[in-house]
């Protein structure tokens, strides 16, 4: 978000729908409460992954108006800016020395806890959207300079 980074989730096992309701009911309420006021609309941007077009998730995320879903292009994962967070955290991982879950889990834990330091990092990756989003749609959804 705008604000920072919030807490970072273990999911255990692999993620499917069900566990991701399970998450915008658990977790992401608790940013309604701290950080995204009634009546604005908490924005998701979701790719064409089939997690985000099941049945069960559509249908759960039209009981809940608040919630706003972006049209996001299927190629569009690299104008995410939780894709540039993913980015950083793996950008010093060390293949031989991490390969156990505690060791990969501990490794992003650390890199998590660096970038939600910086009050400024969500900031820079948020504020050229309106500019990355009109490369886009100039390119007819083609590539971009970012």
């Amino acid at each position: 978000m705008w604000e920072g980074l919030g807490d970072l989730t273990r999911i255990e096992g692999y993620l499917n729908a069900q566990k991701y309701i399970n998450i915008l009911e658990n977790i992401l309420l608790s940013i309604r409460a701290t950080a995204i006021p009634a009546p604005n609309p908490i924005r998701f941007v979701h790719d064409r992954s089939p997690i985000h077009t099941s049945r069960i998730v559509t249908e759960w995320l039209a009981q809940h108006q608040e919630r706003e879903v972006i049209d996001w292009p299927s190629k569009g994962c690299v104008m995410n800016p939780t894709e540039n967070v993913w980015g950083m955290m793996v950008r010093t991982w060390d293949i031989r020395d991490e390969r156990t879950r505690e060791a990969i889990e501990q490794h992003a834990r650390q890199e998590w806890d660096i970038m939600k330091r910086n009050p400024t990092y969500c900031r820079r990756l948020v504020e050229p959207m309106p500019d990355r989003l009109a490369a886009v749609v100039t390119s007819d959804a083609g590539w971009s300079k970012y």
